[in-house]
């Protein structure tokens, strides 16, 4: 075929002479035309055997890119989860040569571009093949209150009333959960989601008794419709609560008692 780039085009008659004719040379005629090379489709990112972050495809990112020479009438991106592309899981039209998919769980896919310029097939000729890695979580938050093996006595519950939780905030995170273990069991006393909020007061004592307890919490980050996109590590931290001892009262029993 013709390389791209501008032609003109000239055309002249002639006829031959004969027994009672001249030769006649007829004018020029001059065209002009511009020949554009078919090009195709160039897949660029995710490059075939690439990875991509497993919370950007989560969140729909704009992670594929491809090439266009000419913008083309009609390009439709197509993800599969086969080489063959059979198995199509997530499809989008776009000509601008960047889009994404919407949420893309982690595992190993296929994606190519379909298009058609002038009526002419211009897809890509080829499939990468990519994996979007599984999502991070978040790192545990750092116990503030009570302090790691805190001793709380009867002056501190008589002033505050009450025992309050904190923690420092993990970047990411507007979701922290919080649970509270009564000397080693299993099953928590109080569990609480707190919504970007690092603490957490607990106003019912009697919940407590002496002795040791446990307390966890863990960074989460939820999507806007509320899901959860992101879990966390889970902080462990432990305090106790020292009771004196009750001491038994003993009543003479010779002795009268008065009383209301």
């Amino acid at each position: 075929g013709l390389p791209g780039g501008s032609y003109k085009v000239s055309i002249q008659a002639f006829s031959d002479p004969g027994e009672r004719s001249t030769k006649v040379v007829g004018d020029i005629g001059v065209s002009y035309f511009t020949s554009n090379k078919l090009s195709r489709i160039k897949l660029e990112r995710p490059a075939d055997g690439g990875h991509v972050p497993g919370l950007d495809a989560r969140r729909g990112a704009r992670i594929f890119a491809y090439a266009l020479k000419d913008q083309p009438d009609a390009a439709e991106l197509l993800v599969s989860t086969d080489p063959e592309g059979s198995n199509v899981v997530a499809r989008t039209f776009d000509r601008c040569g960047k889009a994404g998919v919407g949420p893309l769980a982690p595992g190993l896919y296929y994606w190519t571009v379909r298009g058609r310029l002038a009526g002419l097939d211009i897809s890509a000729t080829k499939r990468f093949r990519f994996s979007i890695d599984p999502i991070p979580p978040l790192p545990s938050p750092e116990p503030v209150s009570p302090s790691p093996n805190q001793s709380i006595g009867v002056a501190q519950l008589r002033t505050t009333r009450s025992i309050l939780f904190s923690w420092k905030p993990v970047a990411g995170a507007n979701l922290y959960l919080f649970a509270l273990y009564a000397k080693g069991g299993t099953k928590p006393i109080v569990e609480r989601g707190c919504h970007n909020s690092t603490d957490f007061r607990l106003e019912d004592l009697s919940l407590l008794d002496k002795g040791r307890f446990s307390w966890t919490v863990e960074a989460t980050s939820l999507d806007e419709k509320g899901e959860t996109e992101q879990r966390g590590r889970e902080a462990l931290s432990s305090f106790t609560i020292d009771l004196p001892a009750v001491k038994e009262v003993t009543i003479d029993e010779g002795a009268e008692v008065y009383g209301f």
